[in-house]
């Protein structure tokens, strides 16, 4: 098992001085049977994977998601200038059953990454062929996967092989999605099921010796995303408030293009790589509010991109280096009709600003070292620049008046970090960490009801946001017993939020942003596994996991009177973590575990006044703690035919995760058969 997102060259996670997880095919698949990219980080302690629709999942890393999380497809960034604070949708816009691994990186990585790497990095490392043997060679493989609570269906087929020194590979994914059956007190929750069509393709040609060129393509398209909590559909829980929309439905888009071109032994590098890349991502929501009226939001954002990176070892240790350029095209548009399909209202400005630009450039070196024997080095900087130009940002009725929006930022990011290694076991590492957030269109240009009950509009003069993290763990390993923790306190400087300004606009309350959030945050993680062999060495096969994990926080905010107070994060998640009981085959790949899944319930007097208002995801006891108990197993069958079988909340809990717009499935049957060809 290699990583090689926390320093972008290949390392065993044992001997990083990061937080990372790495998850395999096998277990994405066949072990875990997710559903989808969120759902895949739902055991990684740190992260808590909030839902605000079944076709919607945002991962919160130690707290923190949206745009303060940065997602990756093979080194190229998913993040771009129209992501929103809270919530986001666009993790579930991959597809799980196209990913050879992912990657999990816990904490600032801004020095490497770039803008957006505060609280953590996900990155998707997508399958090619990989074997490129004299003649034609061909393969592939089927998946059907069946959950019961979600009234699902999965397809997915892939073709992989080569010609001499040309490979391909490539897959589709059907997904059907009906509604959700939810535990027991509530029962069936209308209006959430929706279908997906996911594809990608990637062709490999070995140029030379030393030169491999690689084209990929992904397209993933999700039809009529139902955004149950907000309409009359929505099922009350525990006291929960239903929407008053008729209906709320979004269909998007995302398609991927790249060029990659890697070389080895240059004449001052041992490895390059440079990549082209082209996103397009689209996306429509069509909202019937209770008068009948039709509201449509379109966006649709362009990127190109371009990269590069260079790795080459030397005598004292290993240097990379590189830059990336990202510029966004970005377009949206609104248009409001009546119950009969009469225009309304119609600009050329939707959510976000209508015509805009927006430029990433950042130049980066890392440098990881030995000082003694025991002891490596890791120091990384970065220069970072980012530029918006936005016109249409204008909104009628908006008693702030912006013609157009032009800003720029820059700053230098670093981290320096070690680690030591006083046995074989046993490893302790720490350090510093920076991350760095430039405003985006979303900060100083969206138009749009947020938190249920608040109208946001427009903002200026916004600066950077900065985090400073400081990290110290130690992890243990040896054939019977693994395990690590992690203490970490992250100091935010300038983060963006919003504030009331005191007017109203279509009915409710006006906000818009500003640097107002200093304060810090901090937690720990923890993780475990030991082997039932250390009581009896008949009992080797069983292992015990486990792991919890713990945040909170204290941020400068502005509450609903225009008053600063210091106060938690907003939707901060519960003290959480798991445990299983384990058996593996010795020589197979065959297992089965049962687990348990567990959060604790926090106090509504911890919660923040932002979620006591929350009131259609959050009841106003508060969310209760749970404790979700599964079994799962899974063999192959024969060489060529793998089956995995769980049953996930066997004792059907009645529960979701902190923010959340509906709740988790209840009792879950899933079934996975595939077939290799």
């Amino acid at each position: 098992m290699i990583v090689v997102t926390a320093t972008r060259v290949a390392e065993v996670p044992f001997e990083l001085p990061y937080s990372t997880f790495e998850l395999s095919d096998l277990l994405i698949r066949h072990q875990l049977q997710s559903r989808t990219t969120p759902e895949i980080l739902k055991q990684v302690p740190g992260i808590s994977v909030q839902k605000t629709a079944h076709g919607q999942g945002s991962p919160k890393f130690r707290g923190q998601t949206g745009f303060q999380t940065l997602l990756l497809v093979d080194g190229i960034r998913i993040n771009d200038s129209t992501w929103r604070s809270g919530n986001v949708e666009y993790w579930n816009h991959l597809d799980p059953y196209s990913f050879d691994r992912f990657e999990v990186l816990l904490g600032p990585a801004a020095a490497l990454w770039g803008s957006d790497a505060v609280a953590g990095v996900g990155q998707a490392f997508t399958r090619r062929n990989e074997s490129f043997e004299p003649g034609l060679h061909v393969g592939g493989r089927a998946l059907m996967r069946f959950a019961s609570a979600e009234d699902s269906f999965i397809a997915r087929t892939e073709s992989h092989g080569n010609l001499d020194g040309f490979g391909w590979h490539a897959g589709i994914s059907y997904k059907d999605f009906g509604d959700l059956e939810a535990g027991e007190g509530v029962g069936e929750l209308p209006y959430t099921g929706y279908d997906e069509l996911d594809g990608d393709l990637a062709l490999t040609w070995l140029v030379s010796d030393r030169d491999t060129l690689t084209f990929a393509a992904q397209q993933n398209q999700l039809n009529d995303v139902p955004r149950t909590h907000s309409t009359v559909n929505a099922v009350s829980w525990r006291g929960t408030t239903t929407g008053s929309d008729l209906s709320r439905e979004h269909d998007h888009l995302r398609q991927l293009y790249f060029l990659e071109w890697e070389r080895v032994d240059g004449s001052f590098y041992d490895d390059f790589r440079g990549t082209i890349a082209f996103k397009d991502r689209y996306e429509r929501e069509d909202r019937v509010r209770s008068s009948g009226n039709h509201r449509i939001n379109v966006l649709d954002v362009q990127t190109l991109g371009l990269l590069s990176q260079f790795t080459t070892d030397l005598q004292s240790g290993t240097l990379v280096f590189g830059g990336d350029w990202y510029h966004d095209f970005v377009d949206s548009s609104y248009q409001e009709l009546d119950a009969g399909g009469n225009l309304i209202e119609s600009r050329n400005r939707g959510v976000v600003a209508g015509d805009a630009d927006y430029d990433l450039l950042g130049i980066y070196g890392q440098y990881a070292f030995p000082v003694r024997d025991d002891v490596d080095i890791t120091a990384g900087v970065r220069w970072s620049y980012a530029r918006l130009d936005a016109r249409d940002v204008d909104v009628p009725g908006d008693s702030v008046v912006f013609d157009d929006v032009k800003d720029s930022w820059s700053g230098l990011t670093a981290h320096a970090r070690a680690i030591y290694r006083p046995s074989d076991e046993v490893r302790i590492f720490g350090g510093f960490s920076q991350g760095f957030r430039a405003p985006n269109l979303s900060d100083t240009t969206r138009f749009d009801v947020g938190r249920s009950s608040e109208q946001e509009v427009p903002a200026s003069g916004l600066e950077e946001e900065t985090y400073y993290t400081f990290e110290v763990g130690s992890r243990y390993e040896d054939e019977v017993i693994s395990g690590g923790v992690t203490g970490w306190v992250t100091l935010a400087r300038d983060q963006i939020a919003r504030f009331r300004t005191g007017n109203t606009v279509n009915g409710l309350p006006e906000v818009s942003k500003a640097n107002v959030g200093d304060g810090y945050y901090t937690g720990f993680e923890l993780q475990g596994r030991v082997s039932l062999g250390l009581l009896d060495e008949d009992l080797d096969q069983l292992s015990l996991f486990g792991s919890f994990d713990y945040v909170t926080g204290l941020i400068d905010q502005v509450n609903s009177a225009g008053v600063e107070v210091e106060d938690r994060p907003k939707a901060m998640p519960p003290p959480s973590g798991m445990i299983a009981l384990r058996w593996d085959h010795p020589s197979a790949n065959r297992g089965a575990e049962v687990f348990a899944r567990m959060a604790y319930h926090v106090n509504p007097s911890r919660y923040t006044e932002a979620d006591l208002n929350n009131t259609e995801r959050i009841p106003p006891g508060g969310l209760p703690g749970y404790a979700a108990l599964g079994v799962r197993a899974w063999t192959d069958l024969s060489e060529d035919i793998t089956a995995s079988f769980a049953v996930e909340n066997i004792n059907d809990a009645d529960y979701r995760v902190m923010d959340s717009g509906l709740n988790e499935p209840g009792t879950n049957a899933i079934v996975t058969i595939e077939a290799r060809f």
